[in-house]
């Protein structure tokens, strides 16, 4: 017990202090479809990420102080740090401001909408009340890291977006990796927008293709009925 409270001090030490540190997430822009293909409305985003509690795995989502259950940072974490040594869990990384997950995933699915030639509306707008409403499930958003001879960093993501009357229904991910020597604040906001503009691609992919996928107008089976030949009188 004594040797872990010693290793935990000299962790916290050498990390330049264990406390939250904060992300700025970036989602990339994009312009308003020339022809609009059809109107949508965002109702509600649910957040599904599983946070555990002292995790092994460095790619599930925790919680410093395991506070797994307290909504307020769970809403805003996106990240953990390990120690490069010791590989224990330290401080996490949060959505900066008044950013959540919620805002975040919104954002990057009504730019996807709006790259695939959907028009996202809000209340107040003409096209509000026949929009067809949507809805977002985070699956996945989350950035960590795999201390080695060099330090992995990644970021994963994955969102679901469906319609009420299932004429939408798409899932997309994002990932990005790579190797650095040392994982500063910096490393780490690159590696999670890196991977935001690969799910809002994917995800604009997926959206581009629900139109195509759509079912055409199949060809009657009946045959016209002919007109009976007028008898002579």
């Amino acid at each position: 017990m004594i040797k872990r409270l010693l290793s935990l001090c000299v962790i916290c030490v050498f990390a330049t202090g264990c406390a939250t540190k904060s992300l700025k997430v970036t989602t990339p822009a994009v312009k308003p479809p020339a022809t609009v293909i059809g109107y949508v409305k965002i109702e509600n985003v649910k957040d599904f990420r599983a946070f555990s509690v002292a995790p092994k795995d460095p790619a599930l989502p925790s919680i410093e102080g395991d506070q797994i259950n307290d909504k307020k940072l769970t809403d805003k974490s996106i990240g953990r740090m390990r120690h490069g040594m010791f590989h224990n869990a330290l401080w996490n990384y949060s959505l900066k401001d008044k950013e959540t997950i919620y805002s975040v995933s919104e954002r990057i699915v009504s730019n996807s909408f709006t790259a695939a030639g959907y028009q996202v509306v809000s209340k107040g707008d003409a096209q509000y009340d026949s929009a067809v409403p949507v809805s977002v499930d985070v699956i996945q958003f989350w950035a960590w890291m795999q201390p080695k001879f060099n330090i992995d960093l990644q970021f994963d993501g994955e969102l679901a977006v469906k319609s009420k009357d299932n004429s939408i229904a798409v899932t997309a991910k994002g990932t990005h990796m790579f190797s650095t020597a040392f994982a500063g604040g910096g490393n780490w906001t690159e590696v999670v927008n890196k991977g935001v503009e690969k799910l809002q691609a994917n995800l604009t992919n997926e959206l581009k293709q629900v139109k195509e996928k759509a079912p055409k107008d199949k060809p009657t089976d009946k045959q016209p009925m002919e007109k009976e030949p007028k008898k002579k009188p």
